[in-house]
C-alpha cells in the first residue's frame, strides 16, 4: 500500500487512506503501514491530526438526535439499495 521496495514514502496514498484509519475502516496490515508512514512522516501525521481533531469537533457539535422518521427513511433506502445491489450482482453473474 505505502512505500515501494525501496522503502520511499507514499505521502499521496497515506493521506487518502487517512479516513479510513481515523475510522477504523481498513484491514489491520494496512493499518500499520500507514501508522508506520505517520510515524515517520511529520507532514502526514500533521494532516493527521488536523483530520482527526475536525472529526472530533464535528462529532461534539453534531449532537442532535434523528428524528425517527428521517431514521426510518434513511434505513428503509439503505435496505432497498442494498437489495437491488445484491440482484444487480447475481444478474452479472449469470451473464458472464
Amino acid at each position: 500500500m505505502i512505500g515501494d521496495a525501496d522503502g520511499e514514502r507514499d505521502c499521496e496514498e497515506a493521506l487518502r487512506a487517512i479516513y479510513l484509519f481515523l475510522d477504523h475502516e481498513m484491514p489491520m496490515a494496512d493499518r500499520e503501514k500507514v501508522q508506520m508512514h505517520l510515524d515517520d512522516c511529520f507532514p502526514c501525521l500533521e494532516a493527521y491530526e488536523f483530520e482527526s481533531e475536525l472529526k472530533a469537533v464535528i462529532a461534539s457539535k453534531c449532537k442532535e438526535d434523528v428524528p425517527e422518521h428521517l431514521y426510518e427513511r434513511v434505513r428503509m433506502s439503505l435496505q432497498i439499495e442494498l437489495e437491488t445491489s445484491e440482484i444487480d450482482g447475481e444478474k452479472s453473474e449469470k451473464a458472464e
